[in-house]
């Protein structure tokens, strides 16, 4: 879900990251690509490959059959990894071989998590690499057993403030997100638009003042 703000909170496996950009004066590259959408025996290279292109966080996406929050193209990207036959297990055993320090995050929603299980789903991010996990369509309010089974394998759990979303929402957003939030830039599926919206910088500010 490229069509996204990142705004942190500290004291996170992800903050050591960020607290480096930050010393530094620097922004975050956070990249995503849609796992199995290439052959899945590339996928440690092509994470490597990322890394040293400067990301600073990977977005790992797990193919959906109805990514409803995508736009065509990652629609279409998902779409081609379900046919090539890319699975979480496959995602992750392919994601546990790439050997690179830069943070990966799973990325994906919450049914394809359920049918493998929470605990078992949890367990195998943390044991492929992954720091943390971003379940589109979970909200906070209605994550507490996939909150317990992330925080026992150490997992961060990253939830999503959008422009709808009311201050209610953004403080429930902000006690059950570690590792950083993830702010929806604009209403609507990924990707529709290549401008950044003139008022995103008033919701990151209310995200932040949390």
């Amino acid at each position: 879900m490229p069509q996204g703000v990142c705004s942190w909170q500290s004291m996170s496996a992800l903050s050591a990251r960020f607290d480096d950009l930050r010393l530094r004066g620097e922004k975050a590259l956070v990249v995503f690509l849609t796992a199995g959408d290439q052959p899945l025996d590339q996928l440690p290279e092509i994470l490597r490959a990322l890394a040293e292109g400067g990301a600073d966080v990977i977005e790992v996406g797990i193919p959906f059959s109805d990514p409803f929050g995508e736009g065509p193209t990652i629609q279409a990207s998902s779409q081609r990894a379900l046919e090539h036959g890319a699975t979480p297990a496959a995602i992750l055993q392919a994601m546990s071989q790439a050997g690179t320090d830069v943070p990966l995050v799973t990325m994906g929603y919450y049914n394809t998590v359920l049918r493998v299980g929470l605990d078992r789903f949890a367990r195998m991010a943390r044991g492929a690499g992954s720091s943390g996990t971003i379940i589109s369509d979970l909200v906070p309010d209605e994550a507490g057993n996939w909150r317990e089974a992330s925080a026992n394998e150490g997992l961060e759990t990253i939830f999503l403030v959008a422009p709808t979303s009311t201050q209610r929402r953004i403080d429930q957003v902000a006690e059950g997100s570690t590792g950083f939030i993830y702010v929806v830039s604009r209403t609507g599926v990924t990707g529709a638009e290549s401008e950044v919206p003139s008022d995103i910088a008033d919701l990151v500010g209310r995200v932040k003042a949390r």
